[in-house]
């Protein structure tokens, strides 16, 4: 168990934000689906971390995005959420780009300061969205690939050194709440449902592995793109997942674990 006392003293904390922080530590320990998941994240953890929108992600080895999910009480449009997460230009590869790219050491960004966000398509994001100041910080695997990111945005706090200790101190615990959430997110209906993919379900399973678009698994197999679709369809429902990032996980972690 942490010594809190000490935690305190190290980081400069006052008593509290230090009970906060603990409590937001503590009552992670026990999230173990997504409505405790929402629960901690705007109890505990709104109070250490004050925001208006959470964004968790998690991505493979080769860096791509697995699976993300956004916690506010605040509801949000079906536009504004997919915007969070949108390749290349979505305020979350935006960011993740500029933690990479800046030591991963805590980013802090207020929009509304005279520097204002560190560049113009960051600007034009946060304009959207309306969002003019946001925390973030992630953790990596020992390979040093970046394993989960997290976002804190319309922060109502100061955005200062302290807070920036609360985020990195936090981190390692929101990490740990929000992967225990992806084995029951991606569990198959049934243990033995992946034996059920035709040969053909299993060369677009292998072609979805490297990103490819239906156009382009339907070129490689000589089938048409609405074919690929309907077989994608088959596959999501044979496996029990949602979309394609989860069933290449999926599917990846069920080989890693089959013996030779």
């Amino acid at each position: 168990m942490m010594n809190i006392a000490a935690m305190s003293e190290q980081y400069g904390l006052d008593v509290a934000r230090r009970d906060c922080l603990f409590l937001a530590i503590e009552r992670s320990i026990r999230v173990r689906v997504e409505t405790d998941f929402f629960s901690w994240a705007q109890g505990s953890l709104q109070a250490a971390i004050p925001h208006d929108v959470l964004l968790c992600a998690c991505f493979d080895p080769q860096g791509r995005l697995l699976d993300s999910h956004v916690c506010s009480p605040i509801p949000m449009l079906d536009g504004s959420a997919s915007a969070l997460v949108r390749t290349e230009d979505g305020l979350l590869h935006l960011l993740l780009s500029l933690w990479d790219g800046n030591g991963r050491s805590p980013l802090l960004i207020d929009a509304t300061a005279p520097t204002g966000a560190p560049n113009p398509a960051l600007a034009a994001s946060l304009q959207a969205l309306a969002f003019s100041k946001l925390l973030a910080h992630g953790s990596w695997a020992p390979c040093g690939s970046v394993d989960t990111f997290f976002v804190f945005a319309g922060i109502r706090c100061a955005l200062d050194a302290k807070v920036s200790d609360v985020v990195e101190i936090v981190v390692p615990h929101l990490r740990a709440a929000f992967v225990r959430l992806q084995p029951r997110k991606m569990k198959p209906r049934t243990p033995n449902r992946a034996r059920a993919l035709t040969n053909r379900e299993r060369e677009i399973l292998l072609q979805l592995q490297h990103g490819r678009s239906n156009a382009e698994i339907g070129g490689a197999l000589a089938i048409s793109p609405l074919t690929v679709k309907n077989h994608v369809q088959k596959i999501l429902r044979k496996l029990g997942v949602r979309n394609r990032t989860q069933a290449v996980a999926l599917d990846m972690s069920q080989r890693w674990h089959r013996p030779d």
